[in-house]
Protein backbone atom coordinates (compact mmCIF):
# COMPACT_ATOMS: atom_id res chain seq x y z
CA UNK A 1 0.00 0.00 0.00
CA UNK A 2 2.69 2.51 0.86
CA UNK A 3 4.19 1.54 -2.62
CA UNK A 4 1.35 2.43 -4.37
CA UNK A 5 0.46 5.81 -2.39
CA UNK A 6 3.96 6.68 -3.26
CA UNK A 7 3.91 5.94 -6.66
CA UNK A 8 0.68 7.82 -7.34
CA UNK A 9 2.28 10.46 -5.28
CA UNK A 10 5.40 10.90 -7.59
CA UNK A 11 2.58 10.45 -10.23
CA UNK A 12 0.74 13.36 -9.00
CA UNK A 13 3.93 15.85 -8.35
CA UNK A 14 4.90 14.87 -12.25
CA UNK A 15 1.40 15.76 -13.53
CA UNK A 16 1.14 19.24 -11.18
CA UNK A 17 4.71 19.96 -12.83
CA UNK A 18 3.26 19.39 -16.82
CA UNK A 19 0.18 21.37 -15.82
CA UNK A 20 1.70 23.74 -14.40
CA UNK A 21 4.10 24.24 -17.85
CA UNK A 22 0.89 24.01 -19.19
CA UNK A 23 -0.95 26.60 -17.34
CA UNK A 24 1.95 29.09 -18.22
CA UNK A 25 1.29 28.62 -21.60
CA UNK A 26 -2.33 28.69 -21.87
CA UNK A 27 -2.25 32.03 -19.10
CA UNK A 28 0.09 33.79 -21.63
CA UNK A 29 -2.37 33.08 -24.48
CA UNK A 30 -4.84 34.81 -22.45
CA UNK A 31 -2.60 37.50 -21.55
CA UNK A 32 -2.54 38.05 -25.73
CA UNK A 33 -6.05 37.65 -26.02
CA UNK A 34 -6.18 40.81 -23.36
CA UNK A 35 -4.19 42.79 -24.95
CA UNK A 36 -6.37 41.96 -28.21
CA UNK A 37 -9.03 43.65 -26.21
CA UNK A 38 -7.07 46.14 -24.89
CA UNK A 39 -6.62 47.35 -28.43
CA UNK A 40 -10.40 46.73 -29.39
CA UNK A 41 -11.11 49.55 -26.48
CA UNK A 42 -8.85 52.07 -28.30
CA UNK A 43 -10.38 51.28 -31.77
CA UNK A 44 -13.94 51.90 -30.05
CA UNK A 45 -12.25 55.14 -28.32
CA UNK A 46 -10.97 56.43 -31.48
CA UNK A 47 -14.36 55.56 -33.45
CA UNK A 48 -15.81 57.64 -35.66
CA UNK A 49 -19.44 57.70 -36.69
CA UNK A 50 -18.60 55.88 -40.32
CA UNK A 51 -16.28 53.28 -38.23
CA UNK A 52 -18.27 52.65 -35.63
CA UNK A 53 -20.29 49.77 -37.13
CA UNK A 54 -16.87 47.68 -38.09
CA UNK A 55 -15.11 48.45 -34.40
CA UNK A 56 -18.32 47.57 -32.95
CA UNK A 57 -17.87 44.24 -34.87
CA UNK A 58 -14.60 43.50 -34.31
CA UNK A 59 -14.91 44.15 -30.37
CA UNK A 60 -17.69 41.72 -30.08
CA UNK A 61 -15.55 39.07 -32.19
CA UNK A 62 -12.87 39.81 -30.01
CA UNK A 63 -14.85 40.10 -26.75
CA UNK A 64 -16.61 36.46 -27.75
CA UNK A 65 -12.92 35.10 -28.41
CA UNK A 66 -11.94 36.37 -24.88
CA UNK A 67 -14.70 35.13 -22.72
CA UNK A 68 -14.28 31.69 -24.69
CA UNK A 69 -11.01 31.62 -23.71
CA UNK A 70 -11.96 32.20 -20.34
CA UNK A 71 -14.35 29.55 -19.96
CA UNK A 72 -12.17 26.98 -21.55
CA UNK A 73 -8.93 27.86 -19.27
CA UNK A 74 -11.53 27.60 -16.43
CA UNK A 75 -12.98 24.11 -17.38
CA UNK A 76 -9.23 22.91 -17.92
CA UNK A 77 -7.94 24.24 -14.56
CA UNK A 78 -11.19 22.36 -12.49
CA UNK A 79 -10.16 19.06 -14.80
CA UNK A 80 -6.53 19.49 -13.53
CA UNK A 81 -7.73 20.06 -9.94
CA UNK A 82 -10.42 17.40 -9.85
CA UNK A 83 -8.84 14.33 -8.19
Amino acid sequence: VNTELKELEANAKNLQKDALSESKQKIQALRNKAADMNKQITKAKNATESSWDGVKADFNKTLGEFTDSIGEMRTWMSEKIAP
